[in-house]
């Protein structure tokens, strides 16, 4: 403000992730999916301070906010972008997770006119979580009844949107590639302050 710069400046606050604090048994957060972890602030201020004021009901996922702010800025968005406009009811919000053993899948969709969550996760998980989870978000906020063994069609039904939503995130996911920077000793010493280097994968990063 001071500058003169606030009236056409974009701002966006958010957070790459939530904490769990004993809500599901565990603290930190990488070894699950529930929305303890994944319900983040988002606070968007547009130029000329458009659209100032809504409130947004829908849950949004954290990918669109690259498409949105490219055409929020009259910008074309790439081919392979994936995401939608913040501004739109999203009919489904998918995350996952490899993180410490523990591979993750969470869908949240409408089925039948409810909110549901579902969430897989790998066998013998080190977390020890259900290979399968399922939840009344609208009637258990808070992801504690686990329905999968007994609301089975919905149970089902949410699986293949999961599988689905699954398959259309590989689809556009970006290439990973190993990057040795065993000699570049700066660019390693930021890695470790930030906890992204070191173990058997010391020298590499992803």
């Amino acid at each position: 403000k001071r500058r003169g710069q606030y009236d056409q400046t974009t701002i966006v606050v958010t957070s790459d992730h939530g904490e769990e604090f004993m809500d599901h048994g565990g603290y930190w957060h990488g070894t699950t999916l529930y929305d303890e972890a994944l319900h983040v602030p988002l606070f968007v201020k547009l130029p000329a301070s458009r659209l100032g004021g809504s409130v947004l009901s829908h849950p949004v996922q954290s990918i669109d906010l690259l498409p949105s702010l490219l055409s929020a800025s009259g910008l074309p968005i790439p081919a392979g972008v994936q995401g939608q406009s913040l501004w739109n009811a999203h009919a489904s919000v998918f995350a996952e997770e490899s993180h410490e053993g523990n591979v993750l899948q969470a869908l949240r969709v409408t089925h039948q006119g409810s909110a549901w969550k579902v969430i897989t996760a790998n066998p013998q998980s080190p977390r020890g979580l259900a290979p399968l989870e399922l939840y009344h978000v609208q009637a258990d906020p808070h992801e504690q009844l686990n329905l999968a063994e007994t609301a089975l069609d919905t149970a089902r039904a949410t699986q293949r949107a999961l599988a689905e939503e699954q398959a259309g995130a590989a689809r556009g996911r970006v290439t990973q590639r190993a990057l040795n920077i065993a000699e570049d000793s700066v660019t390693l010493e930021r890695l470790r302050a930030l906890g992204y280097a070191g173990g058997d994968e010391e020298g590499h990063a992803n």
